[in-house]
């Protein structure tokens, strides 16, 4: 599970010391494809620091999360339907309004990712124009939260199954299906995947972005519960089955979340003047 509810009836959510995002053979995974969608002699320059930006982008889900605690935690999801009931129709799209409409601490409960992304992205692009070595810790960062963004339960208040009889599914679904098969899915995602564009507008590109992944989150739970049929949670027929049944999903997300990372990454730097 991601969170576990505090006591004191408060209403906030903690980060548990086991709580991860895709996991730590896919955000690398992502890293990796989303160099291969940038333009010759940008990925030139990315490719020759794909070690680092690996590490990075597993950072936040270790050494931020013990330096900050609940502080980074609400930095990796934005639970949609806390805020709102789909389709998400005037969803605030700056944190000022959202707080401006439920309140900050509710914000703090729903989560801020996407305004963690934004501001990763200046950061980078500041780094950038400055000459800032630094420039591949901020992208490897923004690796990751581009990453969360694109996995479903990383966007309803029901991420663990927990309010639908599926407790656990985060876990079995990143850990179990999509983190242990990750490099088979990595080299099919890498024959066809889209080059990277520049990016006009990205706070209402990445709003779309994560409007379209939240019914992915439903799929995930109706197919916990076909998996359920094919064996018990965590056994291998459960498994094989909960990953036949998003097959599709997870594909489609990792690719989506390459080809934005990528897009990002070319247009801070063309914007940084490079």
């Amino acid at each position: 599970m991601r969170y576990v509810a505090c006591l004191l009836g408060i209403g906030w959510v903690c980060a548990t010391s086991t709580a991860h995002a895709w996991g730590d053979r896919t955000h690398p995974a992502i890293v990796r494809l989303a160099i291969s969608t940038l333009p010759e002699e940008v990925e030139r320059e990315f490719r020759r620091q794909t070690r680092k930006l690996e590490r990075f982008s597993n950072e936040p889900d270790s050494v931020l999360r013990e330096r900050e605690g609940r502080v980074e935690a609400i930095r990796h999801f934005i639970d949609l339907d806390g805020y709102m009931s789909p389709p998400f129709e005037g969803f605030p799209r700056t944190y000022d309004k959202a707080v401006e409409r439920i309140g900050k601490r509710k914000v703090e409960k729903y989560g801020v990712l996407p305004w963690v992304i934004l501001r990763f992205e200046r950061q980078l692009r500041k780094a950038l124009a400055a000459g800032d070595e630094d420039w591949v810790r901020q992208a490897g960062y923004l690796a990751h939260y581009v990453g969360d963004a694109y996995q479903p339960l990383h966007l309803t208040i029901d991420y663990d199954g927990q309010l639908s009889g599926s407790k656990g599914i985060h876990r079995r679904f990143e850990n179990d299906v999509v983190d242990a098969r990750m490099m088979f899915n990595e080299r099919r995602i890498g024959f066809d995947i889209p080059e990277a564009l520049l990016v006009e507008d990205l706070r209402e590109k990445l709003f779309t972005a994560l409007f379209a992944t939240y019914p992915g989150s439903t799929a995930i739970l109706a197919a916990d519960k076909t998996a359920r049929g094919a064996g018990k949670p965590g056994s291998t027929a459960y498994n094989d089955k909960l990953e036949a049944e998003t097959d599709e999903l997870i594909r489609r997300q990792i690719r989506d979340a390459s080809v934005m990372l990528g897009s990002i990454w070319l247009t801070s730097w063309r914007g940084a003047g490079k």
